[in-house]
């Protein structure tokens, strides 16, 4: 799995699936997340990073620029391709 950020979507990321980590990849649905996807692209989400518990669950850890820079843990679909709604904040805020 390979999830980018950009500015293009509200969400922004894009997420691509591959068999192996040099490709080829194949872009897949643009990803439901729990904050900022139902709002005009820009800089919403981002700064990000991948995290897979012991279980398999995956998590994304990102930047919510809209809320003064606060966390969020949001947690991944089975396939890591999307979030599935469920999410903390950690009420951090960039200074």
């Amino acid at each position: 799995m390979l999830w980018i950020n950009t500015y293009d979507v509200p969400q922004g990321y894009h997420v691509f699936e591959s068999r192996s980590p040099t490709g080829p990849f194949v872009e897949r649905d643009v990803p439901r997340m729990a904050v900022n996807g139902d709002i005009p692209p820009g800089v919403n989400n981002g700064d990000h990073d991948l995290f897979a518990d012991e279980d398999g669950t995956g998590y994304l850890v990102y930047t919510d620029w809209r809320r003064g820079g606060d966390i969020v843990v949001e947690q991944l679909d089975r396939r890591s391709l999307s979030g599935n709604g469920g999410h903390v904040r950690l009420g951090s805020t960039a200074t």
